[in-house]
């Protein structure tokens, strides 16, 4: 297989579909003798998003995204990711020698393939429709997303306690709720939220709801992911230097809080 069967991808002139999906340089017609020149611009653009992204969840997103649009075989794309670095040209690499794309660069999709391990060792049946936002579960039945929406809505847009202004604008609340909770069935890009609050004002209505839901199907590690990807807020646990998320640290405040109950 080539990395066109891999990577979702349109011509130039045709209406994307998500952000990670790629857009060609040229129309469709031009790579009817040049397909060497299209797998190129795929190499390039996976480079990019993979090996250069800079966040962890970013690149994650951009994986699942391909995965989710791969007609194969999951594993098959699995496979792919797992062995890119050692496929992918070495004129599709800018600015790094050959020895050190292949030492340290072929650790990067490590993360994803542990979290795609880890789902497979849940469901054995792994989908390619499956959707791998938080699922929350209370009493063994899915919370369904209205419910998960009306929780922080109430919560998040209230007024603060100075000033009117609510901690999160509604809009943003519902946006946020349907592009990282399990059961919309709309496709939201993942952005930025700005908090007229403080950190403490998110963090007392995502604890309050973690302590509802079943936290072995919604684990701390998604929810922090979902925190700093989301919120201007958490930016201090992005680490300066590297880049990297500082997962473990935001999630020794989830592994100490409150006691669960039953119900909203």
């Amino acid at each position: 297989m080539q990395i066109t069967d891999y990577l979702s991808y349109i011509f130039k002139g045709e209406e994307q579909e998500s952000m990670h999906q790629y857009i060609s340089q040229h129309p469709g017609e031009y790579y009817l003798d040049r397909s060497d020149e299209l797998s190129m611009e795929l190499w390039r653009f996976y480079y990019q998003n993979v090996f250069l992204a800079s966040q962890l969840s970013a690149m994650s997103g951009f994986l699942d995204f391909h995965l989710f649009k791969f007609r194969g075989e999951p594993s098959d794309f699995v496979f792919f990711v797992r062995m890119s670095p050692e496929w992918i040209p070495m004129d599709a690499v800018g600015f790094i020698s050959n020895t050190r794309f292949r030492s340290e660069l072929a650790l990067m999709p490590l993360e994803w393939l542990e979290k795609r391990r880890r789902s497979a060792e849940r469901s054995p049946a792994l989908s390619t429709g499956q959707d791998y936002r938080i699922k929350a579960v209370r009493e063994g039945e899915p919370v369904p997303i209205w419910e998960i929406e009306r929780f922080f809505v109430h919560r998040l847009c209230r007024p603060r306690k100075r000033g009117g202004e609510s901690i999160v604008e509604e809009s943003m609340v519902r946006r946020w709720v349907h592009t990282c909770f399990h059961g919309s069935d709309l496709r939201l890009e993942s952005v930025k939220v700005q908090v007229n609050g403080t950190q403490k004002d998110i963090l007392g209505a995502v604890y309050e709801f973690f302590d509802k839901v079943d936290t072995d199907t919604s684990s701390t590690h998604a929810y922090c992911y979902m925190l700093i990807d989301t919120f201007d807020k958490f930016s201090r646990y992005i680490d300066p230097v590297t880049g990297e998320y500082r997962v473990e640290v935001l999630q020794t405040n989830f592994a100490r809080h409150g006691k669960k109950t039953k119900s909203f």
